[in-house]
């Protein structure tokens, strides 16, 4: 399915500034261990002037990205995209580890911390199924049928899933049993589809039967049961499960559950086009968490996020390619994504996001946090503007 929804030449900068960013900034590792080659950066920060570790999650993100943009099998794009699955291959636990075919949340010249975390496992076992698609190279396929066994291993008989194995500290929102997993329905449903094993559709239908219990009425999906309020990042990676079951699994009641994720995304966007990172009277308890100044009020006055911005217009996207138009909540989250990007002299900001911008701020203060995989998402969502493949465009 092709469509043209919203393009203009600001859009199609800064989804070439962005691409520039990943491939040159130093976000992507090119300096360190050659071991490293391949691997992104979780972050880099602005206000420190440091590099966070390789962090395999957004890694998988990359090679899905840079195949998306490829040309052809000798590009930047495709080498890239080359390079970061061979790093991932190099990190899988092996069958002799505690949690063999898992990913592990970072890595560094120590090796592997912060356990295993489920959510990432699939994302990146999602990645090397698109390469092996792309390559033919069946090594990425084994590779993914290895991490699709020991997530379905975490499910729990409701349909959930565990956060992880192995010393996994998540925040509260991306721990048992939270709507972020509902994203595994897209790793799981691309697994039956290439093996046609049933227990990976079974896997993520029983996913999807529990994630809609989640789905409040004014279609926001709260974090967990008893949370009481949406976290914009995990609702959309929800919402992406749901467009899933609909056009993977061929489960059509799924793409009214997405249509209304949808609809609730587009009633907490803001009027100049962002996307507020929280939504609800409970993240108050998320913020003393995270030791936020003056939770209360954060709670009521949350940041506007770039990254859930960027996925919320992926999203609106799809929903209107399938179903209903979007249009000007795509065009004001386009247009607000570019002048939020960074535009600078300094490579290892140019072409990059922060990761919120404070409405608080008169003069609009940013969190100097710039993450790959919101570049990914944001360059990703001006794609999408003239060419939409709901199928083959998940990720």
């Amino acid at each position: 399915m092709t469509t043209s929804l919203v393009h203009a030449p600001i859009y199609a900068e800064m989804a070439a500034a962005a691409r520039r960013w990943l491939l040159r900034s130093g976000i992507r590792s090119r300096n360190g261990a050659v071991s490293w080659r391949g691997a992104m950066h979780r972050a880099f920060d602005a206000k420190r002037d440091a590099l966070l570790p390789p962090y395999p999650e957004v890694t998988g993100y990359a090679v899905q990205f840079h195949l998306r943009s490829s040309g052809d099998a000798a590009d930047a794009d495709m080498n890239a995209a080359w390079e970061s699955g061979e790093w991932l291959l190099s990190i899988q636990a092996n069958d002799a580890s505690p949690a063999p075919g898992a990913f592990p949340y970072s890595v560094d010249q120590d090796g592997a911390h912060g356990g295993y975390f489920t959510f990432d496992t699939a994302i990146i076992g999602h990645a090397l199924l698109d390469l092996a698609e792309a390559t033919g190279d069946h090594r990425y396929r084994a590779a993914a049928a290895r991490a699709a066994r020991w997530v379905l291993r975490r499910q729990r008989a409701h349909g959930g899933f565990g956060a992880g194995a192995g010393g996994v500290r998540p925040v509260s929102w991306a721990s048992d049993d939270n709507c972020l997993h509902g994203k595994l329905a897209l790793f799981l449903g691309r697994m039956w589809q290439t093996e046609g094993a049933a227990m990976y559709r079974a896997g993520a239908l029983g996913l999807l039967r529990w994630l809609a219990t989640l789905q409040r009425a004014d279609g926001g999906i709260v974090t967990a049961h008893g949370s009481d309020y949406a976290f914009a990042h995990a609702h959309c990676y929800a919402v992406e499960g749901m467009l899933a079951g609909a056009v993977i699994l061929g489960e059509q009641q799924y793409l009214e559950n997405a249509a209304r994720g949808a609809a609730f995304l587009a009633s907490v966007q803001s009027a100049d086009g962002g996307v507020p990172r929280h939504v609800g009277w409970g993240a108050r308890r998320y913020l003393q968490e995270c030791r936020a100044r003056l939770p209360y009020v954060r709670m009521l006055v949350a940041p506007l996020d770039v990254g859930a911005t960027a996925q919320a217009v992926r999203i609106w996207t799809w929903v209107s390619a399938l179903r209903s138009g979007y249009a000007p909540n795509i065009e004001r989250g386009l247009a607000w994504l570019a002048a939020s990007q960074l535009r600078t002299a300094d490579v290892r900001l140019d072409g990059g996001f922060p990761a919120s911008i404070d409405p608080l701020k008169p003069w609009r203060r940013r969190e100097m946090q710039l993450y790959p995989w919101v570049g990914i998402f944001a360059a990703d969502a001006e794609r999408l503007q003239t060419k939409v493949n709901v199928a083959a465009d998940l990720y």
